[in-house]
């Protein structure tokens, strides 16, 4: 019987169907290798990213058209008679106002007046959404490292750590800036269409 070759390395056994289509869960795989979790939380921060320059940009459009809209309102406004055309130009005012507002607070940054510190009480274990800001923020300098390094011991902590902050992200994009960029837009429409609405009947 022939020996094998010492330096040729040992043949992959011949998988079945049933095998070669089975899927491996998350703890059969080595936690210490860079593998499709460390992608697709890459790409979840990417397109959160993404996303939220998406929205600054979009309300920096909306503010600069509800300016110059506003600007040309007051002006027909003030300087024009009385009647259904002025009303018809302090609607415009008024909405493009309340747009300005809207895309104001869509982009201004959103923080607490008062900063107030959590005691270190000594606890290992990491607080929930530890790398947000909002989150870390009220933490002292030595609860937020001995926590860290709590996250930062093995890469199943640190999964779990980059998922939260991915959920509370987004859920910061969702709610304190598409949904006053979401209003701010519709409060331009419905500008525009009233304003319309009032022009043409001349009441």
């Amino acid at each position: 019987m022939s020996q094998q070759d010492p330096e040729r390395p040992p043949a992959e056994p011949i998988l079945g169907p049933l095998q070669a289509t089975s899927t491996r869960s998350y703890e059969d795989v080595d936690p210490y290798t860079a593998d499709h979790r460390d992608y697709l939380l890459i790409q979840s921060r990417v397109n959160l990213m993404a996303v939220s320059q998406m929205s600054d940009l979009k309300a920096n459009l909306i503010l600069t058209l509800s300016a110059v809209m506003l600007q040309f309102a007051l002006v027909k406004a003030l300087d024009g008679p009385t009647g259904s055309s002025s009303l018809t130009y302090w609607s415009l005012a008024i909405g493009s106002l309340v747009t300005i507002a809207l895309c104001a607070w869509s982009t201004i940054p959103k923080t607490p007046l008062r900063f107030t510190e959590m005691p270190d009480d000594g606890s290992q274990g990491p607080l929930p959404n530890l790398l947000h800001f909002s989150t870390f923020n009220q933490l002292p300098l030595t609860a937020f490292k001995r926590q860290m390094n709590h996250v930062m011991r093995s890469p199943p902590h640190t999964h779990e750590a980059i998922l939260e902050e991915i959920h509370a992200h987004g859920r910061y994009i969702a709610r304190r800036k598409y949904l006053p960029l979401r209003l701010a837009y519709i409060t331009f429409l419905l500008t525009w269409l009233i304003g319309a609405a009032l022009y043409l009947t001349g009441s």
